[in-house]
C-alpha cells in the first residue's frame, strides 16, 4: 500500500453580497454570494495531480490557475441572542 499526501495553498480577495433575516427576534437565517481574484495555488507532491487540480477549498471554489476567479457562497442558520 503507497500513501501519497499532497498540500495546496491559496489565497483568494472575494468581494461578498448578502441578506439577512431575523425571525421572531429569535431564529436568523443568512445568505450570501461572492466573487473575486484567486491567486494561484502553490503545490506540494506529485505534478501529475496538480495537472488534475480542481480548485476546491473550503471556503471559495476557484477556476483553476490558467484563470484567476474565486466563487464562493453559503447560509448561514442561527439563535438570535439579544
Amino acid at each position: 500500500m503507497t500513501t501519497v499526501s499532497h498540500t495546496f495553498t491559496g489565497v483568494a480577495l472575494l468581494l461578498n453580497f448578502g441578506k439577512q433575516w431575523i425571525f421572531s427576534k429569535t431564529f436568523s437565517l443568512d445568505i450570501y454570494i461572492g466573487a473575486g481574484y484567486a491567486l494561484a495555488p502553490s503545490n506540494s507532491g506529485n505534478s501529475l495531480y496538480y495537472d488534475n487540480y480542481t480548485g476546491n477549498y473550503f471556503s471559495y471554489i476557484t477556476t483553476g490557475p490558467d484563470f484567476p476567479l474565486a466563487l464562493s457562497g453559503g447560509m448561514n442558520i442561527g439563535i438570535a441572542i439579544p
